[in-house]
């Protein structure tokens, strides 16, 4: 016997992740140990380069990540001089580099495009600000925002959104703090978010501010469980951002690992790095998982450790008790999902979103399920299924 709920609701659009929370040491890096290097992701490679090395050298070498080979080639250099405290990003299928600062002590405000397919770098217009190093960056859409950062004028709030599309650039609505340096920024939900770093009077922070493109405004979060830090590393990953790794007040260098939910406002405390703790560290993301590079210790020994940090299971997939098992598919799905099991067991179906509302719920039914979700928001969902003998299980359900 088939039952059918048609359930018409309205709810918020929930996105969240299950996590496996684990982490992986990879090849280490191909080049020089080195700490305050920049890195992002283009296809499936990761890139990594300029920082500062051994013997306090700055470079401009830039290396290609293969993840699917765990193997580090070396590409053209940087076309820009060496430097450290650059901010790295991708967009459409390029890479970029920006600002920082020199051997000469200057501070920067050019802009270079990394094209894959040529291995060639491209200068591209320059920030119309003076320059600055060790700022934020976080991409929305096809621009980057970089944030705060260190200036001949003293720290920096300034906010300059960079469209890489037609190459130019438009000062927005500045962080509401003072000037900031060596903080840390990431992507979640399609909004901005600047976290943490050290202030004009060299306090630490462990502030969490949302920026929102369409209206140009900052929001103000609810307040951390951080320690204070700056040096820290932020990326995100699908809908979630995490900060891991930076220094506080006293010079004491972390390597604990923050997942933060945009939909709950929210932190969990994922697996810290299984290994020496450190600042000045590069991430990019590939596939769903983040890599963390190089860095420099509390001994401040330079590092050329590659560590992957994997948090999600698949969207795909549902992961089922060893004892019993239900099918629910298709999953993601855009009119209906089924949920099927091998014997009569099920008593009880619940459907939650994100927040832990239950929008849903169905009793004493057979063998076979189906839910109308046509008329639900796109975003994910939780349900809970039990069984005759109590068990419960729950999957993941994505609605497109």
């Amino acid at each position: 016997m088939k039952k059918t709920i048609v359930f018409l609701f309205i709810t918020f659009n929930c996105i969240a992740t299950q996590a496996q929370n684990t982490w992986q040491q990879k090849n280490n890096f191909g080049g020089a140990e080195r700490d305050d290097a920049a890195a992002f992701a283009i296809n499936g490679y990761g890139y990594v380069g300029t920082g500062m090395t051994v013997g306090f050298q700055l470079s401009n070498d830039f290396w290609q990540y293969d993840a699917a080979n765990n193997s580090w080639a070396q590409m053209q250099n940087f076309g820009g001089t060496p430097r450290q405290y650059a901010v790295g990003f991708s967009i459409n299928g390029k890479g970029y580099i920006a600002t920082g600062i020199d051997n000469n002590g200057v501070h920067q405000n050019d802009i270079w495009e990394y094209n894959p397919q040529q291995n060639s770098w491209t200068q591209k217009t320059s920030m119309p600000a003076i320059g600055r190093f060790a700022a934020s960056v976080f991409v929305i859409a096809d621009s980057a925002y970089i944030c705060c950062g260190s200036t001949t004028n003293g720290f920096s709030n300034e906010c300059w959104r960079y469209d890489a599309t037609n190459d130019n650039w438009q000062q927005k609505t500045a962080v509401p703090i003072n000037g900031r340096w060596l903080s840390a920024s990431f992507t979640a939900n399609g909004n901005g978010y600047f976290f943490g770093g050290r202030d004009e009077n060299g306090l630490y922070e462990n502030d969490l501010w949302k920026f929102d493109a369409a209206s140009n405004s900052w929001t103000p979060m609810q307040p951390t469980p951080l320690q204070l830090r700056a040096y820290a590393e932020g990326f995100a990953i699908g809908f979630t951002g995490f900060i891991t790794t930076g220094s506080n007040t006293i010079n004491y260098v972390m390597r604990d690992l923050w997942e933060y939910n945009p939909f709950t406002d929210s932190w969990l405390q994922r697996m810290s790095l299984p290994a020496s703790s450190r600042k000045g560290t590069a991430s990019f993301v590939i596939n769903n998982n983040a890599y963390l590079a190089c860095g420099i210790d509390s001994a401040n020994t330079r590092l050329k450790e590659l560590w992957m940090y994997s948090p999600l299971v698949s969207i795909n997939e549902n992961y089922f008790s060893a004892n019993y098992y239900f099918s629910v598919y298709p999953n993601p799905a855009t009119s209906s999902i089924s949920v099927k099991s091998e014997k009569p067991t099920i008593v009880n179906l619940e459907l939650y979103n994100c927040l832990g509302e239950l929008i849903m719920e169905g009793l004493n039914f057979n063998t076979a399920y189906s839910i109308n979700v046509s008329q639900f928001f796109s975003g994910i969902y939780f349900l809970k299924i039990t069984d005759a003998s109590g068990k419960t299980e729950t999957h993941k359900l994505i609605k497109n």
